[in-house]
């Protein structure tokens, strides 16, 4: 019986140093203050049990910057009515990328460094030299029945914050294997690690190389971007990928890459974006409810996330924002109505959906990113 207690007074103390730890490093490693750790903790518990609340978490107080975002979310439409070419010169300025799609590198090199069997599917691990000669790690995975002298349908399937592993492996994680499933359905599916994260973690937090890459006028999301782009000029180089059906995906940061790539590229096919779909202005602005990394300084030189994504059309594009995602639905049900516009003054507004899954967290849904690309890519197979 005492040595019971015992028992129990250590998993005690041990769950509060755990918590302590947890606290610590939220304040720490994160820069949060002690109201925002609380503030974090309590949404995500709220979120197992309901719908999260649309809030603007920014200080109405502070008048002069909520003023500023105001003149630059409502700057006339007309400045935004740029040349295809102009606005991909405008959105690569801004974010800070290394990579002109106009004028690719000829080659990309590559190396092989492990090739793995699971579930009757080919995976190869592999990495690319980015533009700086960084080796970026990614995995090639190639469905059961792959002819490697016939042409197949491509997605390279983009990570979110967190390891690529989970994109693969990792069927528990947020991003629930989403690659490994497309795979499955008879797909080539390329995933890319992001630098920061996973086996790039040694290059530094996502946060410290998108504060030091701003020193130049860059960010991180310019150096995933340029990344980003290396991997799907990769995938158009196989001589097994069919070139008019490659499509993009993923979910947080791997929804934000797949539409930066579809604007920037106009070889991408068809695109699917997961848990990012909002407005610079409120998502990342007076909500301020996401990771800092979002915050794109003079974003609104190129336009909003609508603006943005607009650019993509006439190509397909399915957006998912579940309705417990922080990510709010409403705010991308309200960017996705002018995209829809810009669609069906093309008259084209069939090829653009927007989705909100009850009871969908912050998480990728596989079986919708599958069914979207069975029909935009595989519909006439």
């Amino acid at each position: 019986m005492h040595e019971v207690k015992h028992r129990v007074h250590f998993a005690i103390l041990y769950g509060i140093l755990c918590l302590l730890a947890a606290f610590l490093s939220y304040q720490v490693y994160w820069n949060n203050s002690p109201q925002e750790v609380f503030y974090y903790w309590k949404r995500d518990i709220q979120n197992h049990f309901s719908e999260p609340k649309v809030i603007d978490l920014f200080p109405k107080g502070n008048l002069g910057i909520i003023q500023d975002l105001a003149v630059a979310e409502s700057a006339p439409e007309l400045e935004r009515s740029v040349s295809d070419t102009n606005f991909r010169k405008q959105l690569i300025e801004v974010l800070g990328i290394h990579f002109d799609p106009e004028n690719p590198p000829q080659i990309i090199l590559s190396k092989t460094s492990e090739n793995i069997e699971q579930d009757g599917l080919a995976i190869t691990k592999r990495a690319f030299l980015s533009y700086d000669g960084v080796e970026i790690p990614f995995y090639q995975i190639v469905p059961s029945g792959f002819v490697e002298t016939a042409r197949h349908p491509a997605i390279i399937m983009y990570s979110g914050h967190g390891s690529v592993g989970q994109l693969v492996f990792e069927k528990n994680s947020y991003q629930h294997a989403g690659a490994l499933e497309l795979a499955r359905n008879g797909f080539i599916v390329f995933a890319m690690e992001n630098r920061g994260m996973g086996e790039l973690s040694h290059l530094g937090d996502h946060l410290r190389i998108d504060a030091v890459a701003r020193l130049t006028d860059g960010s991180w999301y310019g150096e995933i971007t340029t990344d980003a782009l290396y991997l799907f000029h990769f995938a158009y180089q196989q001589h097994f990928v069919e070139k008019g059906k490659i499509g993009v995906g993923g979910v947080s940061t791997g929804g934000a890459l797949s539409l930066f790539v579809s604007a920037l590229e106009k070889r991408v096919s068809a695109a699917y974006v997961q848990g990012y779909l909002g407005s610079f202005a409120t998502t990342f602005g007076t909500r301020a409810n996401h990771h800092f990394c979002n915050n794109l300084a003079g974003i609104f030189k190129v336009g909003d996330l609508h603006h943005i994504a607009a650019r993509v059309a006439p190509r397909p594009q399915l957006f998912v924002n579940g309705t417990r995602d922080t990510f709010f639905w409403q705010d991308a049900e309200n960017a996705f109505q002018h995209i829809r516009n810009k669609y069906a003054e093309l008259d084209v507004a069939d090829r653009v959906e927007f989705m909100k899954p009850s009871g969908v967290a912050h998480e990728l849904s596989p079986q919708l990113a599958v069914e979207f690309f069975m029909k935009t890519l595989k519909q006439d197979q």
